[in-house]
């Protein structure tokens, strides 16, 4: 199932993200963890993830019911996340421990957790080569991790 038509937004000083109807602009909320930072999803799962920078989770959440079904623990402050929607791996950058965690989609449970530059924030993956790329913004660089 593809998600369609939504658009979808966080708000930090609250714990709820919104997605929102694009055809009718219909909002409503979905109540996550402590200050929600980062969304990322899975079109392929219809499930989003969000980052809880207050209380070092991920929410995982149902696109067809907008309910969380998950919560995974991932550590200190995560900030940035992509998802790779070929491996249904997900990629929380942790920003004062200097890692990334790394999350099954499939079992919502941290695999790994990979050590990156200082202060990493932002994420991006190339599903084609299963390449992830996050940005260290302490260190004024680009950590690149094979996902394989």
């Amino acid at each position: 199932m593809k998600i369609q038509n939504l658009v979808y937004l966080s708000l930090f000083a609250l714990c709820w993200f919104y997605p929102i109807t694009s055809d009718a602009f219909e909002l409503s909320s979905v109540t996550v963890g402590a200050n929600p930072w980062a969304i990322g999803l899975n079109p392929d799962t219809n499930t989003i993830y969000v980052t809880n920078n207050g209380n070092d989770t991920v929410s995982v959440v149902d696109g067809s019911t907008n309910m969380v079904s998950a919560n995974v623990t991932v550590g200190p402050y995560p900030s940035g996340l992509a998802v790779n929607p070929v491996t249904n791996m997900v990629y929380a950058a942790r920003f004062p421990s200097s890692a990334v965690s790394v999350i099954d989609g499939s079992t919502n449970t941290v695999t790994t957790t990979v050590s990156v530059g200082k202060f990493p924030s932002g994420v991006a993956v190339n599903p084609v080569t299963n390449t992830i790329y996050v940005t260290n913004s302490i260190s004024n660089t680009v950590s690149v991790i094979d996902g394989a």
